[in-house]
């Protein structure tokens, strides 16, 4: 286990290769660290805690995802410079501001997903597109709240699978 915000802030780290033998990594752990910019996780991993990289220079998730990470929770990648952002297969639930100020310029959803929290993508501003199945049952009303550059097509399908809040 790596503590909570036991690197946070460190603003000379810049990509992260953690061991196999991690299964859970806490709170903040990477938070603030401006600098980073990969990050390999290990397929044992259980639990990203909320914040685990935000604040940082990521773009784009880690390959190969955790099988065993279903939910991507609250700030894990909050204000990153991921560009084009597609979701692994085995993530159920992405929790509230999980991508909240990301610099996403197009999202892909798995058929796996079910629940999108509020302000999961919030403040996305270059968000224009996004794909995603009809299988997603729960659309927080803030989840794209300040993501007005998201394409009338793609606000349509959101509509069209229930989605009631402003972009």
């Amino acid at each position: 286990m790596i503590k909570a915000q036991a690197f946070v802030r460190c603003s000379n780290l810049s990509s992260v290769i953690l061991p196999s033998t991690l299964f859970e990594l806490e709170g903040g752990a990477f938070s603030g660290c401006s600098a980073l910019k990969s990050i390999a996780l290990p397929t044992n991993l259980k639990e990203l805690g909320d914040n685990a990289f935000s604040y940082t220079s990521i773009t784009a998730l880690p390959n190969p995802w955790p099988a065993g990470v279903t939910r991507i929770l609250n700030d894990v990648f909050g204000d990153t410079i991921i560009g084009n952002l597609v979701i692994p297969e085995s993530v159920t639930r992405i929790e509230r501001r999980a991508f909240i100020k990301t610099k996403i310029t197009s999202l892909t959803l798995p058929s796996t997903i079910k629940y999108i929290g509020s302000e999961a993508f919030a403040y996305c501003t270059s968000l224009t597109t996004v794909d995603f199945p009809e299988s997603v049952s729960n659309i927080s009303d803030l989840a794209f709240l300040g993501s007005s550059n998201i394409n009338l097509a793609s606000q349509a399908r959101l509509r069209a699978v229930g989605y009631t809040g402003s972009f």
